[in-house]
């Protein structure tokens, strides 16, 4: 079976010899046919390179009216949550959680302060400014008291102490409140926590301690993931 594209040519007993120089040329069989391509066979594709021909790969266009940069079609831009928000800084930005339950919220939160003279009443987070602020009642023993939070970011290796305020007109006849608002350390990363605790001293030198009877009042801090859904049209444009 002769080879695909190849022409069968036959030598044959008999041969027609040449007028001018007389010499004998084969004479082509009628029996073999030229094999032909079928008709359904996929044509070859060759890809050549522009380099191969001394072309440039790439092509550079600049930009030289600044004045009157290429517009971006708004389609390529939809998908971008660019609001205050949620900016591109705030991409892996942090953020934090209370571990315990409001104390002020209990229906017995008044009994408690009495009973152990010191207690946080309410706490929260102000994520924007990576800010904890609270709150805390004190039972009252004179016009001078000092009350005290004292926190850590290592687990006790080290510690410091903010002052909490008075609360203008918050006395009851009984009790006081004052507040506080500590700043969480930029070095502070997912998975760590913030321990505080409560101290209260009186003008007598009396010294009481809230520690969330024994378990510290726990902050943890979490990564923030920036949701950027969207099928990506901004890929589609570039």
């Amino acid at each position: 079976m002769p080879a695909d594209g190849l022409e069968a040519v036959e030598l044959v007993g008999k041969a027609e010899p040449d007028n001018e120089y007389q010499y004998y040329k084969p004479k082509r069989s009628s029996s073999l046919k030229s094999a032909r391509t079928p008709p359904d066979t996929p044509a070859r594709k060759a890809v050549r390179f522009a380099d191969v021909f001394g072309l440039d790969l790439t092509t550079v266009k600049t930009v030289f009216d600044h004045d009157a940069p290429p517009k971006i079609p708004a389609s390529a831009m939809q998908d971008l949550r660019l609001d205050s928000d949620l900016s591109l800084s705030s991409i892996g930005a942090k953020h934090y959680r209370l571990c315990f339950a409001q104390p002020g919220a209990s229906p017995s939160f008044m009994t408690r302060v009495l009973a152990q003279t010191v207690s946080l009443e309410s706490a929260d987070i102000d994520q924007t400014r990576n800010m904890l602020t609270g709150t805390v009642r004190v039972k009252s023993f004179g016009f001078e008291k000092h009350i005290f939070i004292r926190i850590t970011f290592n687990n006790w290796q080290t510690h410091s102490e903010t002052s909490a305020a008075y609360v203008q007109g918050s006395h009851d006849g009984m009790t006081d409140r004052f507040s506080f608002s500590i700043v969480f350390p930029v070095c502070m990363v997912a998975g760590e926590q913030a321990q505080f605790a409560i101290r209260y001293e009186t003008h007598t030198g009396l010294l009481f301690w809230d520690n969330n009877y024994g378990q510290n009042y726990v902050v943890t801090c979490y990564a923030k993931h920036t949701d950027m859904g969207g099928d990506g049209s901004w890929i589609h444009y570039i």
